[in-house]
Formats: C-alpha cells, structure tokens, sequence
C-alpha cells in the first residue's frame, strides 16, 4: 500500500521521507521487472483522510470529498494527480 505523500506533500502536512519512499519504491519496481512480478498498485492513504482512521493518514475529520471555501473539491483533485504521478 502506498501512501499519497510519497509524491504530493504540501505546506502544513507533517510527512518526511518522500525522497527515500520513492527510491525504495523504485528500486522495488525494477526488481518486480526484473523477476516477471506483476505490481499491484493500492493508494491506501488519499489527501484530506478518506475514512477518518489511522490507516488513511490522520484521524478525525474526513476532507477527502470536502469543497474548500471557494466550492473546489481540492483533495479529490490531489487524489487524480497522485494517480496520475503513480502510474506514469
């Protein structure tokens, strides 16, 4: 499972390790490539909390489907992008 810090962190969000997550992610990848593994890819922590639990980054209140002041919804959008970043 990977979390959405590991390629979108913003001012305010208390991840570290982003670099070190994603070489060990990388070099994960290539020996999968290199032993014919197929990778299943799992967002298992999405921007805002998806549940409200620990596994989804923070507790307490879910953001994930929530509009900001201006009526954009922000973390579905961050979701898409980390996608995107993900599977590039």
């Amino acid at each position: 499972p990977l979390p959405y810090w590991l390629v979108d962190i913003q001012d305010g969000e208390p991840w570290v390790g982003q670099a070190q997550m994603a070489d060990a992610l990388r070099r994960a990848l290539v020996w999968c490539v290199e032993l014919g593994l197929k990778v299943f890819v799992d967002l298992h922590a999405a921007p805002g909390s998806q549940n409200g639990f620990d596994n989804s980054g923070r507790m307490g209140a879910t953001e994930w489907q929530a509009a900001d002041a201006s009526g954009q919804l922000r973390n579905l959008g961050r979701t898409l992008e980390v996608w995107r970043r993900l599977i590039a």
